[in-house]
């Protein structure tokens, strides 16, 4: 055992690249046992890139229940990339439950990769109800990954009502993932007159999603100012 946690950590990922599951045991060992949190979630990270059906009540138990939030955070997202239909109800259970902001946006983008009905209804209510910028961001990336009618409606609300900038531009692109044409009279406000820069430039891509020629003129006024 290196005595440095960040070449622990290093080698638990080099683990998980070479996607070997006599790698599993191991990795579930300084998953559960290393003191430094940067090797846990290191393991964690790793478990995420071998497709093991030991990694995911381990993950799940991780996190739940991990004191370190970089640990919770790299379960998740190893949870997402896992991609097993039975994590999304812990998941959402986990979303509830946590404190802190930096997980619960891990959590909602690892929804969104899982996607399904469950987890469509909880990003839309994340998005139209969390208190956290960086929780509503990701619910709309996730919904822009899960798709499906009825997450349009939340996702124009957020491009016209969100007071955060991050957010309207995540919905506008989540809009334009999901090419959704009855976006277009919104997004192309949004070019026109949104106060933020940074989401009128991200109003550009689903404009160019859409290909509508009603856009042409705006984007050229955009181009041209």
């Amino acid at each position: 055992k290196d005595k440095d946690a960040k070449i622990r950590s290093k080698a638990a990922v080099a683990l998980g690249k070479i996607a070997n599951t006599e790698a599993v045991r191991p990795l579930l060992g300084m998953l559960y046992s290393d003191e430094e949190s940067e090797v846990r979630a290191g393991a964690a990270e790793a478990l995420g890139l071998i497709d093991c059906p030991e990694a995911f009540p381990a993950l799940i138990q991780v996190l739940c229940g991990d004191k370190d939030s970089k640990v919770r955070m790299a379960a998740a997202a190893a949870l997402g990339k896992i991609r097993r239909d039975t994590a999304a109800a812990p998941l959402i259970q986990a979303l509830a439950a946590e404190k802190d902001s930096a997980v619960r946006w891990r959590i909602a983008l690892a929804l969104g990769k899982l996607g399904g009905a469950a987890a469509r209804e909880v990003l839309i209510d994340a998005l139209a109800a969390a208190r956290h910028k960086e929780v509503r961001e990701s619910a709309a990336d996730g919904l822009g990954l899960i798709g499906g009618p009825t997450c349009i409606p939340p996702l124009l609300t957020a491009l016209t009502t969100d007071k955060d900038g991050d957010v309207r531009g995540s919905a506008a692109f989540a809009l334009g993932t999901l090419r959704c044409t009855q976006a277009l009279p919104e997004l192309i406000k949004t070019l026109n007159t949104d106060n933020a820069g940074e989401v009128r430039g991200r109003a550009g891509y689903p404009l160019g999603r859409l290909k509508n020629s009603a856009a042409i003129p705006h984007l050229v006024t955009a181009f041209n100012f």
